[in-house]
């Protein structure tokens, strides 16, 4: 089956660094190893992901300053097809570092660009531009200063007018005003999934009827809940998937979720069982936790855990 089309957007894109060092303390100088540089931000680790998985991709991404400079360049160099959006700010960084004496990581987010009300009009543009008829957009990552909580609302609206499904993986406000706008996919993990009900979710049986509710108020149509070491718990209006998440030995936080959001995508946008993208993105997911700094999910391991899970290789 051909691939549709999938077009991820990441309004708030980060040139993320990672390194390491004997000791993380206050006061001396850190002697810290070489750094590793990527291409960051929710929508562009999801890309980066589709794209190790064989699939084909477009990035909208708004860039700017000599930061923005360098991550388009290494987007370039990932063969990454990108649709930059300039702004007249400093695209911003992230530094993680890993404390190599009690194995514990820290992150580091700097600020980034403030965007105008027109930079933000020419994102949505942008994106809109991409969309052809069954075309999946891929939503993800913080909102940069200057656009209102409502940013998230508009984009799902200009999709589904186009013919195309949008999957958004965000939380807070941001989630709340894009209820009922038209979103295929919404992901969140266990607390902002509470935050969004307005009620605890600590068992199957609550879960699964306030997923249902929203589901029946037109909020989305499925709603993909973070469990932490359990997986996830998926939810539409006719089926309850629970992916468990393989027990492996946690080395970074850095693009889990990211991985499992664009392992989702390709497998719905191959034309996969929600059941098997769902799988899917949690062995993404969990692959990623096993790689160091800011590397991502590995092709062997994702696929062995699919296997893993289903007993199957992962469909061609």
């Amino acid at each position: 089956m051909q691939q549709a089309r999938i077009v991820t957007v990441t309004p708030h894109p980060a040139l993320d660094r990672a390194t390491a060092a004997p000791e993380v303390t206050a006061g001396p100088k850190l002697r810290c190893l070489a750094p590793r540089t990527d291409p960051g931000g929710g929508g562009i680790n999801a890309a980066r992901v589709i794209r190790m998985l064989g699939g084909h991709v477009t990035v909208v991404a708004v860039l700017g300053g000599a930061t923005g400079t360098q991550l388009g360049n290494l987007l370039t160099a990932a063969g990454l097809d990108t649709r930059v959006v300039p702004t007249g700010g400093e695209t911003r960084e992230s530094l993680t570092v890993d404390d190599a004496r009690n194995h514990e990581q820290y992150r580091f987010v700097l600020p980034g660009p403030v965007l105008t009300p027109a930079e933000h009009e020419l994102l949505l543009e942008t994106a809109e531009s991409q969309v052809t008829e069954g075309t999946i957009v891929v939503g993800s990552g913080s909102l940069p200063a200057g656009l209102p909580d409502e940013s998230w609302a508009e984009l799902p609206r200009r999709v589904k007018a186009r013919g195309g499904r949008m999957v958004l993986d965000t939380s807070g406000a941001p989630a709340r005003a894009a209820l009922g706008c038209g979103i295929e996919v919404l992901r969140c993990n266990d607390r902002e999934m509470e935050e969004l009900c307005g009620v605890e979710l600590g068992d199957h049986e609550s879960q699964e009827r306030e997923l249902r509710k929203l589901i029946a108020d037109g909020a989305a149509n499925v709603f993909m809940m973070g469990l932490g070491a359990e997986g996830s718990v998926v939810v539409s209006a006719d089926e309850v998937i629970r992916p468990k998440a393989p027990n492996l030995a946690k080395r970074s936080a850095v693009g889990a979720g990211d991985s499992l959001v664009g392992a989702l995508t390709f497998g719905l946008a191959s034309g996969w069982s929600l059941h098997d993208a769902a799988t899917l993105g949690v062995s993404a997911g969990a692959a990623a936790h096993a790689t160091p700094g800011t590397e991502l999910c590995r092709r062997d391991d994702v696929e062995r855990l699919f296997e893993e899970a289903t007993g199957r290789p992962i469909p061609h």
